[in-house]
């Protein structure tokens, strides 16, 4: 939970002011950790409010997805490990299938369909 900015700057005024870090977490019903985590970020920003955490998204591997879907169909009997090789660009089994998943190809290798039942 994320509290208000309001709330931070009143309790790091009132430490700032002399106020009893103990007494005041009670007062705020707020951790002794919190109000020095908030203290320690006032003094490195200079602002009360609560940081932002924006995750990136791992960029593509695969620039161009339409020479790859291309490439996909012409080695439909290559295995997602073998396409990796093949593809090159220190790419991996994961990547793509990361990448056809974003084209809604689903892997079904012509090595497993022709397989024989013993």
């Amino acid at each position: 939970m994320a509290y208000s900015a309001d709330l931070r700057k009143k309790a790091i005024e009132a430490v700032a002011h002399g106020a009893v870090k103990a007494q005041l977490c009670k007062t705020l019903n707020i951790s002794r950790n919190t109000l020095d985590l908030w203290i320690n970020q006032y003094l490195e920003t200079g602002s009360f409010a609560p940081r932002s955490y924006h995750h990136q998204r791992r960029e593509p591997k695969i620039k161009d997805i339409g020479k790859f879907k291309d490439f996909v169909l012409k080695n439909s009997d290559k295995t997602q490990e073998q396409l990796a090789k093949l593809w090159g660009d220190n790419l991996n089994q994961q990547d793509v299938s990361r990448a056809l998943k974003r084209l809604n190809i689903t892997r079904r290798t012509q090595a497993r369909r022709n397989k024989k039942k013993t």
